[in-house]
């Protein structure tokens, strides 16, 4: 049994076939809160309730134009530099379809090295860090 307590009400916290289930017991009882979560490990060996299911994620594409570019457009309206650069910040990501295309809960780090390798057979640099990087030997 894995109940814990958050503020004055128990939740419960199990995995079940890789996936994390952690919900509230809504119970201030420990014993009761211990009987929720048994209850809900059995509804699901049983086979009564499904996970539910997530909300498909966005592609960057999708969350770039829907989301973030109205929220600086909005945001920094009064500083022009500051819109300009993540315009192009964005701009730039979007040219690289491996990225662009993909949902936001799938980007790894191979496809980002591959963003950031393609930057760099571009021209661009890797910026220098504002202050020297100093190993402890």
């Amino acid at each position: 049994m894995a109940v814990y307590k958050r503020g004055r009400v128990w939740w419960y916290r199990f995995t079940w076939k890789g996936d994390a289930i952690r919900e509230s017991t809504r119970q201030t009882n420990k014993r009761v809160a211990e009987q929720i979560e048994a209850a809900h490990k059995t509804s699901l060996a049983k086979g009564e309730v499904g996970l539910r299911d997530r909300k498909p994620a966005a592609t960057i594409r999708q969350f770039a134009n829907r989301d973030f570019l109205p929220f600086c457009r909005s945001t920094f309206a009064a500083r022009r530099k500051t819109l300009s650069y993540y315009e192009n910040g964005i701009a730039r990501l979007l040219e690289y379809p491996a990225v662009a295309d993909e949902s936001l809960d799938t980007i790894n780090s191979e496809k980002i090295a591959g963003y950031a390798q393609r930057r760099q057979y571009a021209g661009m640099k890797e910026l220098a860090p504002p202050f020297p990087i100093r190993s402890r030997a």
